[in-house]
C-alpha cells in the first residue's frame, strides 16, 4: 500500500514480517524498515543466532538490516530480576530459610517466554553458586485458553517440594519468576492467591509484560504488591517531561507503559523519512531502503541533541534540511543503535500498588553488555535515583 516503514509490537509479529525478506520468494519482500516496540527476544538482531530453520536463522541475524528495535532484549531485564529482586548470591536469596536457594521458573512456550526464562536461568546459575541454585522450570502452551487451562495444576507442581525438572525432592522454591504475555498474568496470579499457593511460595517476580495497565486493572486487589522489571516509563528528563505534558494535553491522562516507546518509534521513522526524502526531486519517491539507511544517522552522538515536542522537532527538521545529522534523545531513552540495530535502555523495578504501577528503583543499562559474566554483572546496570 505504499508504506515506507512499519511499527510492530511483539517479537513474534516482527519476526514473521522480517522472515519475508529472507525466504525464497522475492515477490513478498516488503523492503521497508521495521521498528519494534516490544521485541525483546534475545535471538532478534543477533549475528550469532542459531536456528534449525535457515530462513529463521537468517532473519534473526538480520544481515539485510531491515529490523530495528527501541527496546533491548530480555537479558538485562532478567539480570535485574535475579540480582536485585531475588538478590541471588546473597543470604537474602534463601527466603524460606531452609539452607537452599531454589528458583521456580514458569513461562509461556513461545519466543518471548522461552527467551526470558532462558536468560533468568542462565544468569541465576552464574549469580548463585554457594549454595548452588536449584532450578525447576515449567511451561504452559503459548496459546493457552485463559479460561479453561488448568493453572492450578501447574502451580501445584511448581510450589511443592518435588522438582519436576529433576524428579527429586529438593525443597519448596524460594520464589517464582513468571515470563509470559499480559493476559496470562491475570489467571496465574489470581489462582496463586485464591488457591493458597502464595502460602507456600510467597514471592513472584514478573517481566515487563506485566506492566500493561489492563492487567493491573483486571487483577484488582489480587495484584496488590506484585512486582517486576520493565523499561522505564519515561526517560531523559526534559524529553520525558515534554512528552508527558503534551500527552496529557492531548489525551487527558498521563502516559502509560510503552506509550513513550511508540512515540519514539513514530518520531524516529518520520525524521528518517524526512532525512532521506527532503532532497529528492519528488520526496514521495523515497524508498524503504533509503529510510532504513537514514535511521542510524539520527543517533549521531557527536551531533546536537534533539528532544521531544514541536519546537525541538522543528529544529531537527531544519538541521536535516541543511544536510546535518542529529542525536535524537527520545521520551523512552536514547535511540543509539549499535551495529546490529539494537539499543540499550534504563530499567525500573516496579510494584503494583492500588492499581497503579510505581517505580521502586531505576537502573542505568545504557552502556551495559549483553555478554556480561557473573562478575561483570555485579557492576552492570548500576542503581540510579528513582
Amino acid at each position: 500500500q505504499g508504506a515506507k516503514a512499519l511499527i510492530l509490537d511483539t517479537s513474534q509479529n516482527a519476526v514473521a514480517i522480517n522472515v519475508l525478506h529472507y525466504d525464497a520468494d522475492p515477490g513478498n519482500d516488503l523492503r521497508v524498515p521495521i521498528q519494534c516496540s516490544g521485541c525483546t527476544s534475545g535471538s532478534i538482531n543477533n549475528p550469532t543466532a542459531v536456528n534449525t530453520d535457515p530462513v529463521q536463522q537468517a532473519a534473526s541475524r538480520n544481515g539485510q538490516k531491515w529490523m530495528f528495535r527501541t527496546v533491548m532484549s530480555t537479558k538485562l531485564v532478567a539480570l535485574i530480576i535475579d540480582r536485585d529482586l531475588l538478590k541471588l548470591g546473597t543470604p537474602e536469596a534463601d527466603v524460606n530459610h531452609d539452607g537452599k536457594v531454589k528458583l521456580a521458573v514458569y513461562n509461556g512456550d513461545e519466543t518471548f517466554g522461552n527467551s526470558g526464562a532462558n536468560d533468568v536461568i542462565s544468569l541465576a546459575k552464574q549469580l548463585q553458586t554457594d549454595p548452588p541454585i536449584l532450578i525447576e522450570q515449567r511451561k504452559h502452551p503459548g496459546n493457552a485458553d485463559v479460561n479453561t487451562y488448568d493453572w492450578a495444576a501447574d502451580l501445584e507442581a511448581l510450589t511443592n517440594d518435588r522438582n519436576e525438572s529433576t524428579n527429586a525432592v529438593d525443597g519448596v522454591p524460594d520464589f517464582i519468576v513468571y515470563c509470559s504475555f499480559a493476559q496470562y498474568y491475570i489467571p496465574v496470579i489470581k489462582t496463586w492467591r485464591v488457591s493458597g499457593f502464595d502460602q507456600r511460595v510467597s514471592r513472584m517476580a514478573h517481566f515487563h509484560t506485566f506492566r500493561i495497565q489492563s492487567a493491573g486493572n483486571a487483577l484488582g486487589a489480587f495484584g496488590n504488591g506484585q512486582e517486576g522489571v520493565s523499561h522505564v516509563l519515561l526517560d531523559n528528563e526534559e524529553s520525558g517531561a515534554t512528552f508527558a505534558r503534551d500527552y496529557a494535553e492531548a489525551f487527558g491522562r498521563s502516559p502509560r507503559y510503552r506509550d513513550s516507546h511508540y512515540y519514539d518509534n513514530a518520531v524516529s521513522l518520520m525524521l528518517a523519512t524526512w532525512r532521506a526524502a527532503h532532497a529528492l526531486p519528488d520526496p514521495r519517491a523515497v524508498t524503504g531502503a533509503q529510510v532504513r539507511d537514514a535511521l542510524p544517522g539520527l543517533a549521531d552522538t557527536g551531533a546536537p541533541v534533539v528532544r521531544t515536542g514541536v519546537a525541538a522537532l522543528t529544529e531537527a527538521i531544519r538541521a536535516l534540511d541543511r544536510g546535518a545529522t542529529v542525536n535524537y534523545e527520545g521520551a523512552s531513552g536514547p535511540l543509539d543503535y549499535d551495529a546490529n540495530q539494537n539499543i540499550k535502555n534504563r530499567l525500573a523495578h516496579y510494584r503494583l500498588v492500588s492499581g497503579q504501577y510505581v517505580d521502586v528503583a531505576r537502573f542505568d543499562c545504557v552502556k551495559a553488555s549483553d555478554t556480561a559474566t557473573a562478575a561483570a554483572s555485579r557492576a552492570a546496570c548500576p542503581f540510579i535515583t528513582p
